[in-house]
């Protein structure tokens, strides 16, 4: 140090006399954002470290790679095309053609470099395996691009893109996207299926009147998807508190899901955990997206990120409401599913306790799907046994039964939102405040900061 040197310090009033600790500003960022899962209402938003600092909003204003968070709607996807939470996925190297002509084969590859041979989709989320996914998008329609078609039409519909990019790396988590739009995504999923508007404002008053009021929205259904594959997700997500890469959140296991994430060379850490009544979507990572600036080979979702969000989730409790299990499946799917009791890890029915919730058939019986996205020899593969882990986070790097799921569950394209007044974005409103041409005080236009 030396003459006129700044120094940022915190003066904290001790028992005797005051002391001052250094305070340094992290050249990394983060975001978060608390929403209210049934009304959309955003109860709590930091855009970054400091405002006086940046005044850009980075829960509304960025996009960042989501990395594996998006990988609940890849097999969210799957679940509603007729697969089960225990269908068998090979987790295998795979090499998909190029969707365009020039361009190159694609070839994914697991965060660990390695394999486990045949994974069930359970696992495969829990895990955040990257190569069963990319088969997995692969096998749901007649070609793999197809599927992606498929899985980005879903997305859209639950308002995490606008026009998504046709590229493999998509799925897992390549496009970037915003952390309001990740927490509206997860809020459908905490509501089985029915997606809410989020906003900031309810309403304003001056001297007693009324001058803006919100415009009313209900909770939307997505039309690609019913409640039963958002219901099956959610209890997989559950797993991942349990068993999976959010393990750090064990002792909330049936009251709190959720799922981590982090982008390529670990830039962006995500965490997005949900309870019945609240959504808790963190974001940690770079402003510049152009430099080599990774957080650091082992600050994934689940070190960088879940951590915030679990304080949060906590103090929840005991300032929002108490904590309570994450409720059953509504009344109007409990004659389609069934729980019935198979082996976690390796998914076979009849050799263990765990209760996996099935889609059912026209008979009630749970359809088995177990084995129906293997071919040949895949059919021999090992069953990989895999213990329970929480650091296991991936990266978003680069038989007759299925012959017939091409009839079975023909493939659908993207259909119009129902929620047509609603566009990601248009939570904003300030923004919406000076569209409408309203006189808007000054101060709010160019704030000014005391030094």
């Amino acid at each position: 140090l030396k003459l006129y040197d700044l120094l940022r310090v915190q003066v904290n009033e001790g028992p005797r006399a005051l002391t001052a600790s250094i305070r340094l500003q992290p050249n990394v960022q983060g975001a978060i954002v608390v929403l209210e899962t049934k009304t959309g209402r955003v109860l709590a938003m930091s855009g970054g470290f400091s405002y006086a600092a940046s005044q850009l909003n980075r829960v509304t204003r960025t996009e960042r790679q989501p990395g594996s968070t998006l990988k609940p709607f890849i097999y969210l996807s799957a679940l509603e095309l007729g697969f089960q939470p225990n269908t068998y996925i090979p987790d295998s190297p795979i090499s998909l053609p190029p969707i365009n002509r020039g361009g190159k084969w694609y070839s994914p590859h697991n965060f660990d470099g390695g394999s486990r041979g045949l994974v069930t989709i359970r696992r495969a989320v829990e895990q955040s395996l990257n190569l069963p996914t990319v088969r997995l998008m692969s096998e749901m329609g007649r070609t793999p691009t197809e599927g992606l078609d498929f899985i980005q039409g879903v997305t859209q519909e639950l308002g995490l893109y606008r026009q998504p990019v046709r590229y493999y790396p998509f799925v897992l988590g390549a496009q970037p996207t915003r952390l309001i739009d990740m927490a509206v995504a997860y809020a459908t999923i905490a509501n089985i299926g029915l997606k809410p508007t989020p906003h900031l404002i309810d309403s304003i008053e001056q001297d007693g009147k009324l001058i803006y009021e919100r415009p009313r929205f209900d909770l939307q259904k997505i039309p690609s998807v019913d409640r039963i594959s958002f219901y099956q997700i959610r209890h997989i997500l559950e797993g991942t508190v349990e068993r999976g890469t959010a393990v750090k959140l064990k002792d909330l296991a049936g009251y709190v899901a959720g799922k981590t994430g982090t982008s390529n060379n670990t830039n962006d850490a995500w965490f997005v955990g949900f309870t019945n009544d609240l959504v808790v979507a963190t974001w940690v990572g770079y402003d510049n997206r152009n430099i080599e600036a990774s957080l650091g080979s082992k600050f994934t979702g689940s070190r960088a990120a879940l951590p915030i969000a679990e304080k949060v989730i906590r103090d929840s409790f005991k300032i929002y409401k108490d904590k309570e299990p994450l409720v059953g499946p509504p009344a109007e799917i409990q004659a389609q599913i069934i729980t019935y009791p198979i082996d976690v890890y390796t998914g076979r029915f009849n050799e263990g306790r765990f209760p996996e919730v099935f889609r059912t058939d026209s008979k009630g019986v749970a359809k088995n799907t177990i084995t129906s996205l293997l071919h040949g020899s895949e059919m021999n593969l090992g069953i990989e046994q895999m213990s329970q882990s929480g650091e296991d986070e991936q990266g978003a790097e680069d038989n007759d039964a299925a012959r017939d799921r091409g009839r079975q569950f023909p493939y659908r394209g993207m259909q119009q939102s129902a929620d047509a007044a609603y566009a990601p974005g248009a939570e904003d409103m300030y923004d919406l405040w000076n569209q409408r041409g309203r006189r808007v005080d000054n101060f709010f236009v160019n704030p000014t900061f005391q030094r």
